[in-house]
């Protein structure tokens, strides 16, 4: 399971930050949903709630009473769920382990990876994958207008062009020591890099128990296992399919260590230049989706977004460029678990970075 987890954060780090029931398609979730969802024929519905780190999904049958339910994969990386329209297999999207099949025998849901995924369930990916340098859509294309603009057309029917005015970035005044953090860390979950073994014994990963603090120290290890087929992966036990195809954008490719302290994830870059890429991108995506806040400031070096585009979940981003760091958080407005945003706005204090006095207004009243 800590393997599991450990694959989960880091993926998340890779992709960044609708009503199924008919296998309709929504801009953020493709078929999947995060609300409930009916089985084909009304017999059963299913619905998700977070605790504390993952999802569980819970079948009921149309009278209400529960079924069956299983934890697909973690809170942070859940993109819905989606029934088959003539069978009662429930297919999951998260953003780390991609889409897989629970297929159902007698009103048990299971795993299973062997399982083809029907050309009518669309994933997010299909619609939305990042894989160019800036991070940009896949399905978008960038092109620079005077210099003073970047300019999104779709390549699809729609000929709609946004146009993302030009924008100054600088540095945010703070100073960041990741080896400070990892020292102080260590010591605080009695974590030892000399006699505790690596979760992952091929390359060096580091876990306190409560998951709170996930260091990776060698992040161009993990990418390149991340990347290849499944069944080539470390530690798999049997050959498995690949579930979904990872294209990072090229400013992960320089990224040589990463640390999670409370969801709160920082990204060490080679230099700063691979800092700012990874922050203008994220900036461009904010913009283009008209999810930026007022209280961002870019020449500053941080951003803040509000994402309310699903029906179910409303949620709060934030990006730092820090030197050569690249520092990450989200949270879900609905999570009842302020505990969770009471830690980031300690680890913020920690390191000088700036809160959203709206967001934290709203989430802890």
């Amino acid at each position: 399971m800590k393997k599991l987890i450990t694959i989960l954060i880091c993926i998340t780090m890779i992709i960044a930050l609708a009503a199924c029931s008919n296998n309709g398609v929504s801009d953020d979730y493709g078929s999947f949903t995060i609300g409930k969802t009916y089985s084909y024929d009304g017999n059963y519905y299913a619905v998700s709630n977070e605790n504390d780190t993952t999802i569980v999904v819970t079948v009921y049958s149309s009278d209400d009473i529960e079924v069956f339910s299983f934890e697909p994969c973690r809170r942070m990386d859940y993109w819905g769920i989606c029934w088959e329209n003539d069978s009662y297999n429930i297919w999951v999207q998260s953003g780390d382990l991609g889409v897989l099949c629970y297929r159902m025998s007698d009103e048990v849901w299971t795993l299973d990876y062997d399982a083809v995924r029907p050309d009518y369930i669309i994933s997010r990916y299909d619609s939305w994958l990042l894989e160019d340098g800036n991070g940009h859509p896949a399905s978008l294309e960038t092109n620079t207008t005077n210099n003073d603009t970047v300019s999104y057309e779709t390549t699809a029917v729609a000929t709609e062009s946004i146009q993302i005015p030009d924008y100054s970035v600088g540095m945010l005044d703070v100073s960041l020591s990741l080896d400070d953090l990892i020292d102080t860390y260590m010591e605080f979950y009695c974590i030892d890099p000399n006699e505790m073994e690596s979760v992952l014994s091929d390359y060096p990963t580091y876990i306190s128990p409560d998951d709170r603090f996930i260091y990776y120290e060698d992040y161009q290890v993990f990418l390149e296992d991340a990347t290849r087929p499944f069944d080539a992966r470390i530690d798999v036990e049997e050959p498995q399919p690949d579930p979904i195809i990872i294209t990072p954008p090229e400013h992960d490719y320089h990224i040589t260590r990463t640390l999670s302290l409370d969801y709160l994830d920082i990204a060490e870059f080679e230099n700063d230049y691979w800092a700012e890429m990874c922050f203008r991108s994220q900036v461009d995506t904010a913009i283009y989706r008209g999810t930026i806040l007022d209280s961002s400031s870019t020449e500053n070096g941080y951003i803040f977004a509000l994402d309310d585009s699903s029906p179910n979940h409303v949620t709060f981003y934030a990006s730092y460029y820090v030197e050569n760091y690249n520092i990450n958080y989200s949270f879900h407005l609905s999570n009842t678990n302020v505990e969770l945003y009471n830690r980031y706005l300690d680890r913020c204090n920690e390191l000088g970075l700036p809160t959203c006095d709206q967001i934290t207004d709203e989430v802890l009243g």
